[in-house]
């Protein structure tokens, strides 16, 4: 079992591994503390929407990313606070949540962009980390901590299908 879950972040670091080898790869050498997370800070994705719009999306694409650093490091929290209690077989789930936040964390220092450029990069291959957090919430009877970094991501997210939705509202009621 412990080695099952030893090897559960392999798939991602071949992944990661393989990136570079693509054309316009992703260089992993180290670009700064925070680099990238601080360059999707002041770089914001320039929308083509009105004002209003694009600087809603704009703040939701910064509260999302606020809300994934938070839980990277609320998996590593997590681990450290469950210390006396690794004899669990729950406790591989926290590890696991940990190696990716870890991943997550260390990421913010050598990745480019790439892998923050928005909300969909980082929910995705990070989406371990959210899982931990919310199953730990919800074994201590506490999901608002979990619930409150995956709200951001999960808002973002879910603009993405309101227009899609609308039209498809109005094509069913024949508008």
């Amino acid at each position: 079992m412990l080695a099952a879950w030893s090897i559960a972040p392999a798939p991602f670091l071949i992944w990661l591994y393989s990136l570079r080898d693509l054309p316009g790869g992703t260089p992993l050498y180290w670009k700064g503390f925070f680099a990238s997370a601080v360059r999707q800070v002041m770089q914001l994705t320039d929308y083509p929407y009105e004002w209003w719009l694009r600087w809603l999306l704009q703040g939701m694409d910064l509260a999302s990313l606020a809300g994934f650093l938070s839980a990277s490091v609320l998996a590593l929290i997590v681990v450290w606070r469950r210390r006396p209690e690794y004899a669990l077989p729950q406790s591989m789930m926290w590890w696991t949540g940990a190696l990716f936040g870890a991943a997550a964390l260390a990421l913010a220092q050598f990745e480019p962009r790439y892998a923050w450029d928005d909300f969909y990069s980082y929910g995705r291959v990070f989406s371990p980390i959210f899982l931990v957090l919310l199953l730990e919430g919800l074994e201590r009877g506490r999901p608002a901590t979990p619930l409150a970094v995956l709200a951001p991501v999960t808002v973002r997210m879910g603009m993405q299908f309101v227009s899609p939705a609308w039209r498809i509202l109005r094509g069913l009621a024949g508008v």
